[in-house]
């Protein structure tokens, strides 16, 4: 379990249990977390060109989005959105220490690019409608920035 750092396997039943539970005593929080997720998807696959949602729109966990920005390694995104703040992932925490492709998007049909251009936004309790703002706005001025010194990005212009 991820790269021999963790013992044993889960106990999915109690994990899937907790998780209902938790629905059931908190939809208003459910609802807010969905405004964040669906917002944050609105705005980056209207603002930011050459985007792609990784999943069904609607059937996805409530504080999760996965977008592919393509021309650019998901990687150097997840750099710079650091250097501002923000934290995100190129993929799941159990292979957060992995630089391979996203097997999920390969999974959904997805190729090379769009696996190693993806990152995943998660939210919480602590997140704001002004902090997806602020991150969307980041990411408008880093992901032209980097398509623009990359070598996928370049393959783009020509």
């Amino acid at each position: 379990q991820e790269f021999d750092l963790r013992a044993g396997l889960e106990n999915i039943p109690g994990a899937v249990g907790f998780a209902k539970a938790v629905e059931l005593v908190t939809p208003e929080e459910i609802r807010r977390l969905q405004s964040m997720r669906d917002r944050i998807i609105d705005r980056i696959l209207a603002e930011i060109p050459d985007t792609t949602l990784n999943g069904h729109r609607w059937k996805r966990l409530p504080q999760n989005a996965n977008i592919s920005f393509h021309f650019i390694e998901g990687e150097s995104i997840t750099l710079h959105l650091d250097m501002h703040g923000f934290a995100v992932s190129t993929g799941s925490a159990c292979f957060s220490r992995s630089l391979e492709g996203s097997h999920v998007i390969f999974g959904i049909g997805g190729d090379h690019e769009r696996a190693h251009g993806s990152i995943r936004f998660t939210f919480g309790r602590y997140n704001t409608m002004e902090d997806i703002d602020a991150v969307v706005q980041t990411l408008a001025e880093v992901v032209p920035e980097l398509r623009s010194i990359s070598p996928l990005g370049k393959q783009k212009e020509e």
